[in-house]
């Protein structure tokens, strides 16, 4: 079990504040070290993979026209419709949403003890001008992936790419394909909607309501996915196209957002060997790839086959052959212990780093720092909001 790491020596950094940065980082995890990929092949789902969310228990993982149910424990390199709990539904199977070709990003909200999951929908061949506009489609999440009833998003045009939920409000939030600065930019911001929860609960129809629009100072070219954090503080946002060039890539990837002043607080890199990499390769050639969705799980507990930490992110193959799958995993724990007989340094579990110090030189804002016990010799320098965690004994520092 964690406890708070209990300091008994004198840090540069006063006892009260240690304390107080770990309490408020409790609230504002960031989910930011590399953890591998995996799955790294090609499976039954991977094929124009979309997006991906999950409830308690099962991943919910959409394709172009299809959407997978897979309970947590399955492998997910093998998995087959009808075996052991896993569904997949095509577009077709809903005629309500005929006209609609194309599945995006998705997301769970639970209202009243209810798990409705919410999936963007689009034409891909749309325009403003003509065919339908962006919408979502809420679906039950029982074993036949129910139809409940499906409503347009105001002033989407006909882009409807990803959707997040923020839990505090239940207020939805979207974006059309393009958000950047003028004058490539479709609009330079998201956009929030009042969603009316309650109403959908108790007479099963969806009614929506456009609330405001965020303006961002930064360029995506593709939105790709989204995901609020824990407590709502971070909104995880993804982008990126297989048609990007190199350069452009660079600037794409995971993005952190802070809720409150709606800055960028975090951005991955791509292959450059920082901590936070989320690597693709655009083009359309044998290995080009393509950022999709995201989501956030707390998977350390070993549930999944293959699968550890909270943020989990996915990269399609876009060449001319079957459709690969790189499932990115992050976590917001750096790991250090003294004792570690691998000269790898890079705070993973396999790869802890030997000391305190170097865990906090590589912590950023709302990393947690979980050391194993035993006595280190050294002295710390807090200068972030970083959580403090010890397990397997007391650590103590300083001697």
């Amino acid at each position: 079990m964690n406890r708070i790491l209990t300091l008994l020596t004198s840090l540069s950094c006063a006892l009260a504040a240690i304390f107080t940065s770990a309490a408020r980082a409790q609230n504002y995890e960031s989910y930011q070290l590399y953890m591998g990929g995996f799955p790294q092949q090609e499976t039954n789902w991977s094929n124009d993979v979309q997006g991906v969310t999950h409830d308690d228990n099962n991943w919910f993982i959409t394709n172009t026209h299809d959407i997978w149910k897979v309970p947590v424990e399955r492998d997910l390199r093998s998995i087959s419709p009808g075996v052991s709990g896993v569904i997949r539904k095509s577009i077709s199977d809903y005629p309500q949403l005929a006209g609609y070709d194309h599945f995006g990003d998705p997301d769970v909200y639970r209202y009243q003890g209810v798990d409705y999951l919410i999936v963007p929908i689009e034409n891909g061949d749309a325009t403003c001008a003509s065919g339908l506009p962006g919408a979502i489609a809420l679906l039950r999440t029982d074993n036949q992936l129910s139809y409940i009833d499906h409503i347009v998003l105001p002033g989407q045009c006909n882009d409807a790419g990803w959707i997040a939920v923020n839990r505090t409000t239940g207020n939805l939030f979207s974006s059309r394909q393009h958000v950047g600065l003028p004058p490539g930019g479709m609009e330079p911001g998201l956009r929030e909607y009042v969603f009316d929860w309650n109403w959908l609960h108790t007479t099963g129809q969806a009614t929506v309501a456009f609330l405001r629009f965020i303006p961002l100072n930064y360029d995506f070219s593709c939105m790709q996915g989204g995901e609020f954090a824990p407590g709502d503080k971070l909104l995880y946002l993804i982008s990126g196209f297989y048609t990007d060039s190199n350069a452009l890539a660079d600037r794409e990837g995971i993005h952190i957002l802070d809720t409150t002043s709606w800055a960028r607080v975090g951005h991955s890199t791509r292959g450059t060997g920082g901590h936070f990499d989320y690597y693709y390769n655009p083009g359309f050639f044998t290995g080009a790839e393509e950022p999709e969705g995201l989501t956030i799980w707390n998977l350390d507990d070993g549930r999944a086959p293959g699968i550890r930490g909270q943020l989990h992110a996915l990269v399609s193959d876009n060449d001319l052959e079957a459709g690969d799958v790189d499932f990115k995993h992050y976590t917001q724990i750096i790991r250090a212990d003294r004792n570690s007989a691998n000269s790898c340094q890079s705070g993973t579990p396999a790869c802890p780093f030997h000391t305190i110090g170097s865990a906090l030189n590589l912590a950023w804002e709302g990393a947690e720092i979980r050391t194993r016990g035993g006595i280190y010799l050294e002295t710390a320098t807090i200068t972030k909001r970083v959580r403090l965690t010890a397990e397997n004994g007391i650590v103590r520092i300083g001697g």
